[in-house]
Formats: structure tokens, sequence, C-alpha cells
């Protein structure tokens, strides 16, 4: 049994390595991992007083599907609960697991950067080739370059990446094997990706990221002075050769161009004019019902009528979401729901400050992510937010 254990052990890795890649991997390795855990699981470790606690998370998919219940919903909006179940099974799983994480984290933020690293030249590789096909070099931006993900959620990977190779050069991270010089190459190449990926919300969180640890790392002389200039002067080279593309310098303008003026952007396609009319119906369909929320998948139905009578017919045809994922938790969940996200994310995180600072930064960047993503809506975002808040969630705790 206990040879079977630590084989399960490897498909945890496995897992974090499938996260940035191909998604249907990932569902297969969690499938694996749930049979496994029916033979080698403890489940005596569920009624221990400390591991309730931990079990709280549950409570992410635990309310919404009782509020189906609740409407008599349940049968119809189902599928929105299949897409969420990594919020109950993770927790479930390691729990039963008894996965070491002081032992075994470490290897899991490795093979997840190594993840990123793979996806990162795929990305790259298949743009070169449709680049040789079509001779045009939009195969090297958005979405003709990731493969994989949408554009946001890949570049929230590369950037939680990143941050976990920056707090290792500054700290340490005890068991994760990566020396200096990959840890600045993987960096530079997760940068590159993330230029051309164009996601305005990930450029920002990047450079607040490294700006801040470039700084700790020069007050706290974990970088010499030769090697932070050689930093900087890739990320100026980096950051130059980004803006003399015309698609990323059309990315910027239209922050500018569409975000002052997105009241009269109704039916333009811009993504700035998009959010800006979802918030705009959130906020004025959570007002009529604060409270409780109208309902996993119902939230969605009251905007598409907003979107239809104030005539946005663009996002009424793509049944555009909150693009805000505390908006669209309280549209769906009410204040109770609402808060239960805040608690988990903002609160947690600000008490993970002083012991868990890599917990806080992820908590910090999934945050972020949340005020222009409805992340907690689409498998890419929700396996990867309940995967690794649960690894941190239960170290906390455990120390």
């Amino acid at each position: 049994m206990n040879k079977i254990r630590h084989y399960v052990n490897y498909l945890w890795l496995a897992l974090a390595f499938s996260v940035p890649l191909y998604k249907p991997i990932t569902i297969y390795l969690m499938i694996l991992i749930g049979l496994s855990l029916l033979i080698t699981g403890k489940y005596q470790n569920i009624v221990k007083r400390k591991n309730l606690l931990k079990l709280t998370l549950t409570l992410l998919w635990i309310l919404p599907m009782f509020q189906l219940v609740l409407i008599g919903d349940l049968n119809d909006e189902w599928h929105h609960l299949e897409i969420k179940l990594s919020l109950l099974f993770f927790p479930f799983f390691l729990l039963t697991a008894d996965f070491d994480l002081k032992k075994h984290l470490p290897n899991i933020f490795k093979m997840f950067i190594l993840g990123c690293v793979m996806a990162s030249f795929l990305c790259l590789i298949n743009s070169a080739f449709s680049f040789i096909n079509s001779d045009t070099t939009s195969s090297f931006f958005y979405k003709e370059l990731s493969m994989f993900h949408h554009p946001s959620y890949f570049a929230l990977f590369l950037t939680f990446s990143t941050s976990i190779l920056l707090h290792h050069l500054i700290y340490g991270i005890k068991g994760m094997k990566l020396n200096r010089q990959q840890s600045i190459f993987f960096m530079l190449l997760f940068a590159l990706i993330i230029i051309l990926l164009t996601s305005r919300s990930a450029w920002i969180i990047f450079s607040l990221l490294v700006v801040s640890f470039l700084a700790i790392a020069f007050y706290k002389k974990r970088l010499t002075n030769r090697q932070f200039s050689l930093i900087c002067f890739a990320i100026v080279i980096v950051l130059g050769t980004a803006y003399s593309q015309e698609k990323i310098r059309w990315r910027i303008n239209e922050v500018f161009k569409y975000t002052l003026h997105a009241s009269s952007q109704s039916n333009y396609p811009s993504s700035t004019s998009t959010r800006s009319k979802a918030w705009e119906a959130s906020f004025n369909s959570i007002a009529h019902n604060p409270w409780l929320g109208y309902g996993l998948g119902n939230g969605n139905n009251k905007l598409k009528s907003y979107y239809n009578e104030k005539g946005y017919q663009y996002l009424y045809k793509r049944n555009t979401n909150a693009h805000n994922q505390f908006l669209q938790t309280a549209l769906d969940h009410g204040v109770l729901g609402l808060l239960c996200l805040i608690t988990l994310t903002i609160v947690v995180g600000i008490i993970s400050l002083k012991n868990q600072k890599l917990m806080a930064i992820f908590l910090f960047i999934i945050s972020l992510n949340f005020l222009t993503e409805s992340m907690l809506e689409t498998q890419s975002g929700i396996v990867f937010f309940s995967f690794f808040n649960t690894l941190f969630y239960f170290k906390l705790i455990d120390n």
C-alpha cells in the first residue's frame, strides 16, 4: 500500500506539470488520482479537527450547490457545478492522500515552472510554423500564440511561475533545484511570452512583481551589480523590441482610447469597453437582488437580459459574464458568497503575509486577476486556482 501511495505522489507532480499544457490531460490525471485514492486514501483524516478547518475551502462549491437545491435549479444548472468540481475534489484528494507538503511542494513548484517552459516553447514553435505558412507576424500574438489556454489564463500561469522564481532567487525555496542562471533564463522567456500574449492586466501585474522583487533583491544584495544591470538591460531590450510591434502598440493605445470613452463604445468589440459594460450590468443586477443572488448560471441570464435591454448586442450574442469574479460571485450567490470569497482570498492573503509570503503573492495575483476576469467560471482558471490554493491553504493551517 505504501508503494502505491509513493507512485500516487508522482501523479501530483505530473498534474502540476500539465496545468499550463493540454487541458484534458489535467482532467485525466485528476480522475486517476481520485481512483487511486479509493484504494490508498486515508479517510480517517477527514474527521480530525484541524482537517475540518481545511475543508472550509469546499464552501466555494457547497454554497452554490445548496443554493441551486433551494431554488430548484440543480438539474438545469448542474453543468455549471461540474466545471467547479475541482473546488470540491482537491481539498478531499489532498486530505485523504496524506500528502507530505513540506517534502513535495518545492517539486510541485518546479514541475509547474517546467510545464510553463514546455508550453511556452510549444506555443512559439506552433506560431513559427503558422508564420511560415501565412507570412504574418500576427501568428506570434494573443490567441494565435496561446494554443492551450485563453491568453489571459496562460499569462496568469507564467506570472505565477515568475513569482516562484523571484521568490526562489531572493529567499530560496529549499528542495527546488533550480540554479540562478536557469531561473533568470526562464523569467526572461516568460516575460517575452507575456508581452506577446498582449494581456494588459498581466502586463501590469507582471511589472509590479518584477519591480518589487528586483528592488528587494538589490536592497538585500541577493544579486550582484553586474547581474542586476544585465537583467535591467535585458528587460529594456525586450520591452523596446516589443513596442516596435504594431500589435502591441495598438493594445497599449486601446487602453487610453476606449477606457476614457467606454460609455460611447457600447458595441465596439474592445476588451476594455466589453468589461466596462459588463461591470455596469453586474452592478445594476446586483442592486436588485444583493442578499441572495440569482443562483449559479441565472446570474449570467440576468446580465444577458440587461445587455438586450440596453442594446449591447455584441455582449448579448457572446453571453458575456461579469468579467470580475467578485461581481460574478455577488451576482450568483449574494453577500454570503461574496464574503466567503473575500475571506478565502484577500483576508487569508493578509494573514499569510507573515509566514507564507509565496501564498500571499499567489493570492495577490489571483485577487488582481479576479478584478478583470470571472476566473472561477472556466476550467483553466478554476483548476489552477483550486490546485494551488488548496496546497497553500493546507500548508498555512499545518504551520
